[in-house]
């Protein structure tokens, strides 16, 4: 046995300790598919044997396991927002809250929002993101588009 899938064993031992559920692999080049309470991640091997991961969940997990910390999967973990996304609506749209107009500050960073919520059906693409405040983002909820314009117009009047 290689010394990464032991350690993938030994992997889905801690992570059923965590709260997490070990499940059947699907493929080829699954080395551990644990459910936790956000969903279900998957630590995968490459040809060349690297280990590689489905999501952040899944390195943050597989992280804390070689650090021999705890990682509780019976809680749900908070998803980071990209870097990489909030830098292209950044560069798409400005520094500023797509609302109120308030440039971003380490004391009012930004935060992604849906202009056609997923409740009403919209996703995750960029063409239906913008930046904003978490005062605005909170405020405007799962509004429709034409009610989230409303406000911005009166935020900037």
């Amino acid at each position: 046995m290689s010394a990464v899938v032991e350690k993938a064993r030994r992997f889905k031992g801690w992570a059923e300790g965590n709260g997490g559920e070990a499940l059947p692999l699907t493929s080829e080049y699954e080395l551990a598919r644990i459910k936790h309470a956000d969903g279900t991640l998957v630590i995968y091997r490459n040809k060349k044997g690297h280990v590689s991961f489905s999501d952040s969940i899944a390195r943050k997990a597989w992280a804390a396991f070689m650090e021999n910390r705890p990682f509780p999967m019976n809680k749900r973990h908070k998803r980071t927002k990209t870097e990489a996304m909030v830098s292209r609506l950044i560069e798409r749209d400005g520094n500023a809250c797509f609302f109120c107009g308030k440039p971003f500050t380490p004391d009012m960073p930004p935060t992604i929002e849906h202009l056609l919520s997923i409740a009403k059906g919209g996703n995750n693409q960029i063409a239906n993101l913008t930046l904003a405040c978490e005062c605005c983002n909170r405020a405007v909820g799962s509004d429709d588009v034409a009610e989230k314009i409303k406000f911005r117009d009166k935020q900037r009047a």
